[in-house]
């Protein structure tokens, strides 16, 4: 690390592959190709002085349509965005200098830090898509481009729609990470996170008032008391394959559940978030239960496995 012009040591290569994520370049030059396309054909047009409704017959639907296939190159952008986004603001927080000098910086940047900056690059897309539907709603549609933007529009469009579901998985890795800072525990990478609230519990023989967060995922209800900050931390942890809903309240659901000999009384704040909660967690519990019957096709090997 050497010193910038302002005296910050900087980032190691290290750190620097944590906090951006990769392909920055290659998305950079991509598009730079893309904007030369576009600038060589309005001067073919514009500049032809002698025929000057020539513009009128002017295509740039075929330039994005050839370049669509080249912007994979997202896809590596978008699978480490949210966890690059999450890097950032940790280390930010654990880096006052560098935080001190990013804030500084912004000032060769229009005022936009680096996490601005960064979605930038995800609403490329989308914002192409706007400029081409902008085009079609003020263009003829017999003229010679209409073909050629009508296509990229359709192109993009599904582009886009896989690179949500990139994000999507980008957000859903984040949110576990933070579940498991809170929980202070591992959870399996393939689980899915559906829902949290909290929640009150009425347990034992004097049914004392016992306060949780609930983590609804598709395979297991995790309870974790909220005395944690004054105690050591206490989790715990059910398993769908064997949980039923055995009755509730107005604003309650009662569960049966294997690892514990009474109903869990579970009590939401309301009675739209224990409905809310109710649909979600038969949804659930029945979508348990299909894999459950399938899993117990299997030979007795497998089905130990996918149990687990």
């Amino acid at each position: 690390m050497g010193l910038t012009d302002d005296g910050y040591t900087g980032l190691s290569v290290q750190d620097a592959a944590k906090l951006f994520p990769p392909n920055i370049n290659e998305i950079l030059n991509l598009h730079c190709a893309m904007l030369s396309k576009m600038h060589k054909r309005f001067d073919m047009y514009i500049r032809d002085e002698a025929h000057p409704f020539k513009m009128y017959f002017m295509c740039i639907g075929d330039i994005f349509t050839t370049f669509v296939p080249m912007l994979s190159v997202y896809v590596p952008y978008l699978q480490q965005y949210d966890e690059c986004t999450w890097a950032l603001v940790n280390y930010k927080k654990e880096n006052p200098v560098f935080a001190d000098w990013m804030n500084r910086k912004k000032r060769n940047t229009h005022g936009y830090d680096i996490s601005s900056l960064a979605v930038m690059v995800v609403q490329r897309i989308p914002r192409y898509i706007m400029l081409l539907q902008k085009l079609q709603e003020h263009s003829d549609i017999e003229h010679v481009d209409s073909t050629f933007v009508a296509e990229a529009v359709d192109q993009l469009s599904v582009l886009m729609s896989g690179h949500n579901e990139q994000i999507k998985e980008g957000q859903r890795m984040i949110k576990m990470k933070k579940i498991e800072q809170t929980l202070q525990m591992e959870l399996d990478t393939g689980r899915i996170f559906l829902k949290q609230t909290k929640i009150t519990m009425f347990e034992g023989l004097l049914d004392l008032e016992n306060r949780y967060t609930v983590y609804l995922f598709d395979d297991i209800l995790i309870l974790d008391d909220e005395k944690r900050a004054l105690m050591k931390p206490i989790c715990r942890m059910y398993s769908l394959y064997h949980a039923f809903i055995v009755g509730g309240g107005n604003d309650s659901i009662e569960l049966q559940v294997k690892e514990e000999s009474n109903h869990l009384k579970i009590v939401f704040p309301n009675h739209k978030e224990k409905a809310e909660w109710m649909e979600l967690l038969e949804k659930t519990l029945a979508e348990v239960k299909e894999r459950k019957e399938w899993v117990d096709k299997l030979p007795f090997v497998k089905r130990y496995m996918q149990l687990q």
